[in-house]
């Protein structure tokens, strides 16, 4: 960014006054657009992408996520449900069964009511950051795995292992890769 200032500045120390003012606004432009830029990357951070997965019973996940999708250019918001099977090899609901699901979990049915119309939508820094606390009565209620790094949520036996945790001690779980 400086040299480019330094460049622009001895441009317009060689041009005549007319040309100097194009000059002069052009400089203010890059410099106010690489201001909003370096805004928008720092807004960016501190809207960090996660998933996190929270066992409500010995067979029932809740899913909470802030992700960038596919072809998206931003994340957006994605809560979804897991109902496993007795033997747990397979799922006998999952995606959007929250209503279903959460009928007996207040702390997440509560989460969910707030925050499930916001579905698949990308999160002011405001909503995200009250997001982001409301998550945390989820933490404390319901075992959980956290990632800030898993592209692609966490795989079926990730979740498995979950489910098979004795219930309702607070034990995260943060998965590094």
């Amino acid at each position: 960014m400086e040299e480019e200032a330094q460049k622009l500045m001895t441009s317009i120390a060689c041009v005549g006054k007319s040309e100097s003012t194009t000059f002069f606004f052009y400089l203010i432009r890059i410099l106010v657009r690489q201001y909003i830029d370096s805004i928008n990357n720092k807004i960016k951070i501190i809207m960090k992408e996660f998933f996190a997965a929270f066992q409500l019973s010995k067979t029932e996940i809740f899913n909470v996520a802030y992700y960038t999708c596919g072809r998206n250019t931003s994340p957006y918001f994605s809560t979804s449900g897991e109902v496993f099977a007795r033997n747990k090899r397979d799922y006998i609901h999952c995606g959007q069964c929250q209503d279903y699901l959460l009928r007996n979990y207040k702390t997440a049915r509560e989460f969910y009511q707030k925050w499930g119309p916001l579905h698949l939508r990308e999160l002011t820094e405001e909503q995200y950051k009250e997001m982001r606390t409301d998550l945390e009565k989820l933490f404390d209620k319901y075992n959980s795995m956290y990632s800030q790094i898993q592209k692609d949520g966490f795989s079926f036996e990730m979740i498995k292992e979950l489910s098979m945790r004795p219930i309702r001690k607070r034990t995260v779980i943060s998965i590094k890769l």
